[in-house]
């Protein structure tokens, strides 16, 4: 594995965290009538209310920017092909490790990189939860610039983390 790949992997989850977090956010709240004793006994934990938050979250594939488009790798680029692919396998990771669902079932377009910004809002509502979408580019430095895009169905805003990996 180059160490290219090594400092990515050990970025992505640190990087990813505070995003995919972003989705535990309190969902609004509208005013319901009292519990029931038996029922708040079991609701009444901070955890238990907490996880009755979260939504799924579903990952695009990483794609590679190269002049500012967007495509997959190919099979003919297999240094870059296992970067976006360990990239893929990290952030599911760190947001099952944060307590996330991972939405296995959610399929991407099969135009993933022609999707714009405004359309990863939609597709978010489409599936009812978070879709979050990384990019990497090549900087002349030889630094890798890991993007990601958060696209949450409560919400009109995208967030946006950039982080500079050094080569």
């Amino acid at each position: 594995m180059s160490r290219r790949i090594l400092s990515i992997g050990f970025a992505v989850p640190v990087f990813a965290a505070p995003l995919i977090a972003r989705a535990a956010e309190p969902l609004p709240v509208s005013p319901s009538p009292s519990p029931s004793p038996s029922s708040s006994a079991s609701s009444s934990s901070p955890v238990a209310s907490r996880h009755a938050e979260l939504v799924d979250v579903a990952f695009l594939p990483t794609l590679v920017v190269e002049g500012g488009v967007k495509r997959l790798p190919t099979s003919r680029e297999p240094e870059l092909l296992m970067m976006t692919s360990s990239i893929d396998a990290l952030l599911a990771d760190a947001a099952q490790d944060l307590g996330f669902t991972v939405d296995l079932t959610f399929h991407a377009p099969a135009d993933v990189a022609r999707l714009g910004e405004s359309d990863l809002v939609a597709q978010a509502k489409a599936m009812g939860g978070v879709l979050i979408s990384p990019s990497i580019e090549a900087r002349a430095s030889g630094d890798v610039e890991l993007r990601l895009v958060l696209a949450d169905a409560r919400s009109r805003a995208l967030r946006v983390r950039v982080e500079l990996v050094p080569s």
